[in-house]
């Protein structure tokens, strides 16, 4: 491609590590938005644990809320992978 077809084109082109960093930016927007909607889901378990009085029942939703803590945790991992690669990326 020649200098004169590359100015033609303009911004249109999109270089490998342009779309390399969208790329982990909108991976790791998705963790964050999935850890975003454990949290609530974590909220929500301790509303239910306060409105139900049945002891049996209220296990079952802190046992929910522990595996949402778990999910946090790894979609954290995640996350910070994604940060670790964007730093890379120069």
């Amino acid at each position: 491609m020649t200098e004169a077809e590359m100015a033609a084109r303009g911004s249109e082109v999109v270089t490998r590590d342009e779309f390399a960093l969208y790329d982990y930016l909108r991976s790791m927007s998705f963790f964050t938005f999935m850890m975003s909607v454990c949290v609530m889901i974590i909220g929500k378990c301790g509303l239910r644990s306060t409105w139900i009085k049945k002891s049996k029942m209220a296990k079952r939703i802190f046992r929910k809320g522990k595996i949402s803590c778990a999910v946090i945790f790894f979609l954290g991992l995640f996350a910070a992978y994604y940060g670790h690669e964007i730093h890379q990326i120069k």
